[in-house]
């Protein structure tokens, strides 16, 4: 089936790539974040007076950068198979949150 013939609204597919460039970007940041934390460890971005090269700035474009990928890929999933999408988005929210909250436990 192709994108075109997909039997899931437009409206539908963009709102689920939105909102799977949302859920790809809450991943992308804690795990850069623990990453950064792990393999370069630094001071805490929030208490860095803000500079053109604040680490805090580049994680957070790269998340979002992570997350337009994301919203592609949705748009492609839900177009071919709008079951596998909701499986994904449904594993992959709670994975989101989780992360979010290890990072904010453990590297704030």
């Amino acid at each position: 089936m192709t994108a075109s013939s997909s039997s899931v609204p437009l409206t539908a597919r963009l709102l689920s790539a939105i909102g799977a460039g949302c859920v790809v970007a809450a991943l992308a940041y804690p795990a850069l974040r623990l990453l950064d934390a792990i393999l370069f460890p630094q001071a805490n971005p929030a208490s860095i007076v803000w500079s053109s090269q604040s680490v805090f700035a580049w994680r957070v474009i790269l998340a979002a950068q992570l997350g337009a990928l994301g919203a592609f890929g949705g748009f492609a999933l839900v177009s071919r198979s709008p079951g596998a999408f909701a499986r994904w988005i449904g594993r992959a929210i709670p994975l989101a949150a989780a992360l979010l909250v290890a990072q904010a436990l453990l590297r704030p």
